[in-house]
């Protein structure tokens, strides 16, 4: 018997869902407690295998909503308001 998903769990909301390389992506938090924190991380591989890693701390508003397009970082690998900042701050994993 499947269980319907609790909605009231925070989640990701990613569009375009997929993208490619050289598109923009959304990327949102929901269903977060007013002024929680949040550590967003990104982990990539390219195609030899090596492993890219960024990360990125928020403050969710007082919907308790994370979007990286209109937040700036407490603390990161990037630290301006980018919705692409995950991407191009990526640095090699050690």
């Amino acid at each position: 018997m499947q269980t319907e998903p609790d909605i009231t769990s925070p989640q990701f909301l990613i569009t375009p869902e997929p993208a490619r390389v050289d598109e923009m992506v959304a990327i949102r938090l929901v269903h977060l407690a007013p002024a929680q924190l949040i550590t967003i991380r990104t982990i990539a591989y390219d195609e030899t295998g090596r492993g890219w890693f960024s990360w990125a701390t928020f403050c969710a508003d007082k919907s308790g909503m994370v979007d990286v397009s209109e937040l700036r970082p407490l603390a990161g690998s990037y630290v301006e308001c980018d919705a692409m900042g995950l991407f191009w701050s990526l640095q090699p994993l050690t």
